[in-house]
C-alpha cells in the first residue's frame, strides 16, 4: 500500500513536469537564465571602462584596485537578488491553480475515482512544482557561477552555495501556491502568491522605521511580515554563503534594511539555539501542504 502510494506520488510529479515542458516552460527558464547572464556581464563592462580610465591617465591603477572589488560585490549582490525574485516568481506561477485548473479542465474527475489517495495527488504536484522551480533557480545559479569564475579567473564556490539557499525561495512559493490552488483559481491563488511575497519583503523596511523613529508598532509589524513567509531567514542564508563577496559599503538607509530575526533571537534566548529559523522554514512548507491535503479533500471535484 505504503509503496504504491509513493508510485503515485512520483507518477504524477512525471506527468506535472511532462506538461510544463508541453508548455514551454524550460525554454522561458533559459531566457530568464540569459537576464541573469546579461546582468553579471555588467561586470565586464564595468572592468572595461576603469581600465580606460586607467590607461588614458583620468585615474590612477589605486584607484581601479579598490573600486573594482567594490564593483564585483554590487553586480553579485544584482544577480543574486534577481534570482531570488524570479524563483519566487516562477515557483508562485507554476504552482498557482495546479489542482484548481485540473478540477475545472475535468481532469481530476477522472482520477480521484480511482484507488489514489488524494494526498498523493498533492504531494506529486508539489513535488513536479518545486523540482521545475527549484531546478529553474539553480540553473541560473550555475549561470551565475560559470560567468563571475570566468570573469574573476577564479571559483566562486560560494556562488553555487549561495545557490542552494536561493533554491528554498522557490519551494516556499510553491508550498503556498498550492495550497492556494486547492481554493482558488489559477490567476486568484498565484496572484495572492505573489502579494504575500511583497509583503513579506517589506519586513526590512519596517524594521529599521520602527528603530529610526521608536515605533513599536513598525517592529511588531515587521516581525509579522517575516513570519507570514520567511523569505528574510532564508535571505541570511544566501549573506553567510557569500559575506567574503559581498562587500558593498555600509552607509545610507538602504545598508539598515535587513530583515529582523526575530526567532533567531527567541532561539538564542530559549533555547539556545541559533537555527530556529530553519526548524520554522520546514514547519511553514510541511503546514502548506497539510493544509493543501485537508482543502483538498474537503473539495467537490465533480
Amino acid at each position: 500500500m505504503v509503496g504504491s502510494h509513493f508510485m503515485a506520488i512520483f507518477t504524477i510529479a512525471g506527468l506535472t513536469i511532462r506538461e510544463a515542458a508541453r508548455r514551454r516552460t524550460l525554454p522561458g527558464i533559459l531566457l530568464l537564465g540569459m537576464l541573469v547572464l546579461g546582468m553579471s556581464l555588467l561586470l565586464y563592462v564595468i572592468r572595461r571602462h576603469m581600465e580606460h580610465l586607467v590607461a588614458i591617465g583620468v585615474q590612477p591603477e589605486t584607484w581601479m584596485n579598490l573600486q573594482l572589488p567594490f564593483a564585483q560585490s554590487a553586480i553579485m549582490s544584482l544577480c543574486l537578488s534577481c534570482i531570488k525574485a524570479l524563483g519566487a516568481i516562477v515557483g508562485a506561477l507554476v504552482a498557482g491553480g495546479s489542482i484548481s485548473s485540473e478540477i475545472d479542465r475535468g481532469v481530476l474527475a477522472s482520477v480521484v475515482p480511482r484507488p489514489i489517495p488524494r494526498s498523493a495527488i498533492v504531494l506529486g504536484k508539489w513535488l513536479g512544482n518545486i523540482t521545475i522551480a527549484t531546478g529553474a533557480s539553480l540553473i541560473w545559479s550555475a549561470i551565475l557561477f560559470a560567468s563571475m569564475t570566468v570573469q574573476l579567473n577564479s571559483c566562486q564556490w560560494s556562488l553555487l552555495i549561495a545557490g542552494i539557499a536561493l533554491a528554498v525561495y522557490p519551494v516556499l512559493t510553491c508550498s503556498l501556491a498550492l495550497m492556494l490552488s486547492t481554493v482558488a483559481p489559477r490567476l486568484l491563488g498565484a496572484l495572492i502568491t505573489l502579494e504575500v511575497c511583497a509583503i513579506s519583503w517589506f519586513d526590512g523596511i519596517l524594521s529599521w522605521l520602527g528603530s529610526m523613529y521608536s515605533v513599536p508598532l513598525l517592529h511588531k509589524l515587521a516581525i509579522l511580515c517575516g513570519l507570514l513567509l520567511p523569505q528574510g531567514y532564508v535571505g541570511y542564508w544566501v549573506d553567510s554563503a557569500v559575506r567574503r563577496e559581498i562587500i558593498l559599503p555600509d552607509d545610507g538607509p538602504r545598508s539598515g534594511w535587513k530583515s529582523p530575526q526575530y526567532l533567531n533571537h527567541i532561539g538564542s534566548r530559549l533555547f539556545d539555539t541559533t537555527h530556529l529559523d530553519a526548524l520554522y522554514v520546514t514547519l511553514y512548507i510541511t503546514t502548506a501542504l497539510a493544509l493543501a491535503v485537508v482543502l483538498f479533500n474537503r473539495r467537490d471535484i465533480n
